[in-house]
């Protein structure tokens, strides 16, 4: 004996199942081949139409049409189009294959006396369905889809009875659009191909057309409120073949205040200003840098005795020199290096120095002579300053 739990958590499971197979039927679409002479019917539930996701014309594979392989196998048309405008947005359709029919007309890639087939896969799609006459029908899902046969068989989205979609307080709408009467030459249409009907915000004003007959799918409209109102026109073009509408309620994307504008115009100028600000800082301690770096130099080429201001007759000469010793016949003397004075001041200490021999520089150029010089100290006979 089952106790009332076991029984209510069979009962669950059973509910998930049931759940599970509507779903994975609803997934997985129908695949049909129709032979040559071949009728082909598909029907869908009240609230669902049929949705085809692909078809093709021709010798694509063997199979219950073709029964050996041979060396014409593998052509194939692209025939949605023609399919769209049969069945797609209807709870029915009806056809028969035949070798002088549409499908045979739009055969471009296979040799006309060859026998071909078509293979083609659908869903049964669930849209809107329930409505009532003389007021707007009030949709309150989150998403779904619009079938414009609704209108045909229904009354549903007249403009006495149109589709209200109402969303959360801070949503928005997208709609999208999938036309069954597009062909191939309209595909991209840039003009508004016909008029299906109007999307229509109240509280705005404003008044969006649905066109078709410029792609097969595209995204028709998105709002700017949480309310639309969708209502569908009666012409030749769509007694031929309908359209879909899916749409989807979605959160609106908060534009910047003019507050976070201010601040984040604030945060870059500021940003701009320490930039700069950071920039001139290391600019200043380059600077700081080399100028420090010279004067140490400096300071220690006059600890070294390597730098000196030299007054004689009344002229400033200034001068880098390095002492250097020089062997004599008699004692060893110490005399100076003037190789980079001027050579126009070079007079003025030529015969206060001591140096015997001189290696003289001018302009880059070298000469070598003897300069007489007096064996006295650079000391005693320059006064220094």
């Amino acid at each position: 004996m089952m106790t009332n739990q076991a029984l209510q958590t069979r009962r669950l499971l059973i509910g998930q199942l049931l759940v599970l197979a509507g779903t994975f039927k609803f997934v997985f679409p129908e695949v049909a081949e129709v032979c040559v002479s071949e009728e082909f019917h598909a029907s869908c539930p009240a609230d669902k139409v049929i949705l085809v996701n692909s078809a093709q014309f021709g010798r694509m594979q063997v199979g219950r049409c073709i029964k050996k392989p041979d060396e014409f196998l593998g052509c194939t048309n692209d025939v949605l189009h023609i399919l769209d405008k049969w069945c797609s947005g209807r709870q029915e359709c009806s056809f028969q294959v035949a070798i002088d029919d549409e499908l045979e007309t739009a055969n471009e890639n296979c040799l006309d006396f060859l026998m071909k087939y078509l293979k083609m896969d659908y869903t049964c799609l669930r849209v809107a369905a329930k409505c009532t006459s003389n007021q707007p029908n009030v949709i309150s899902d989150n998403n779904g889809y619009l079938s414009s046969s609704m209108l045909d068989t229904k009354g549903c989205g007249s403009t006495r009875s149109p589709w209200l979609i109402s969303a959360s307080p801070g949503q928005i709408i997208k709609i999208d659009m999938i036309d069954f009467a597009v062909s191939r030459q309209d595909y991209n249409l840039i003009s508004c191909g016909s008029v299906y009907g109007f999307i229509i915000e109240n509280s705005l004003g404003i008044n969006h057309t649905i066109c078709g007959g410029r792609s097969r799918k595209r995204a028709l409209y998105t709002s700017k409120t949480n309310s639309v109102e969708i209502y569908f026109l009666r012409n030749e073009r769509r007694k031929q073949a309908h359209f879909i509408l899916s749409y989807s309620a979605t959160v609106k994307k908060e534009e910047p205040r003019n507050t976070d504008i201010f601040h984040i115009s604030s945060i870059v100028v500021v940003s701009g200003i320490a930039g700069a600000a950071i920039v001139l800082s290391v600019i200043a301690v380059v600077c700081g840098v080399v100028y420090i770096n010279k004067y140490r130099m400096k300071q220690e080429m006059k600890r070294a005795n390597l730098y000196k201001t030299y007054s004689t007759t009344g002229s400033n000469v200034q001068a880098y020199y390095r002492p250097v010793t020089i062997d004599q016949s008699e004692n060893n003397a110490t005399c100076w290096d003037m190789s980079l004075v001027p050579p126009n001041q070079m007079t003025l200490l030529s015969d206060k120095c001591t140096c015997p021999t001189l290696q003289m520089r001018n302009q880059g150029d070298k000469t070598e002579g003897e300069i007489p010089l007096e064996r006295q100290s650079l000391y005693s006979s320059i006064r220094s300053t």
